[in-house]
């Protein structure tokens, strides 16, 4: 594939088109692009391997999750949850603590639709965020998992969690 490296706004709409192409020959190029220079092609390339859905794009995007813009981390972290392997779930709950809310709300809703019940914890404690979107994402993801509706009322989930782990973990 052949891609001006000059020509970003070229570099930045190939990576969306061969996401939606969706075809296992262009995934070394949108491993390759979550390294470009311009965060506007690393962002696309992260979606783009969200929407192949290959295994073989995991490493990549828990690189990028550390990418200095919130753009490239947010969609790291969405593409992941469809990529949908256990094996992201970790990663992800570290970046609860991201500095950006629209990071931390968007590793909440992926927690979710991952449904894995080693994020529960994590999940409980970003009721207390700041933020009230990704207060709302938690709790959203809380139900998914547990289904549970306890609210963003973190002393009632707190204290369901005490009374529950155990159905939850081995």
């Amino acid at each position: 594939m052949i891609v001006v490296k000059s020509d970003r706004p070229l570099r930045e709409n190939a990576a969306l088109v061969l996401g939606e192409i969706k075809d296992s020959r262009a995934l070394k190029f949108l491993i390759n692009a979550l390294e470009d220079t311009d965060f506007r092609v690393r962002r696309n390339a992260a979606i783009a391997l969200g929407k192949m859905k290959d295994h073989r794009a995991l490493e990549a995007l828990l690189k990028a999750l550390r990418d200095e813009k919130h753009e490239v981390r947010s969609a790291s972290a969405r593409s992941l949850g469809l990529i949908k392997d256990p094996r992201a779930v970790e990663p992800l709950i570290t970046m609860l603590e991201d500095d950006h809310e629209g990071v931390r709300s968007n590793v909440a809703k992926v927690l979710g639709r991952l449904k894995d019940p080693r994020a529960i914890s994590y999940l409980i404690n970003a009721l207390n965020d700041k933020d009230w979107l990704v207060r709302k994402s938690a709790q959203n993801s809380l139900y998914k998992i547990t289904q549970q509706q306890l609210g963003e009322d973190f002393t009632k989930w707190r204290k369901w969690w005490g009374e529950n782990r155990a159905k939850f973990t081995d």
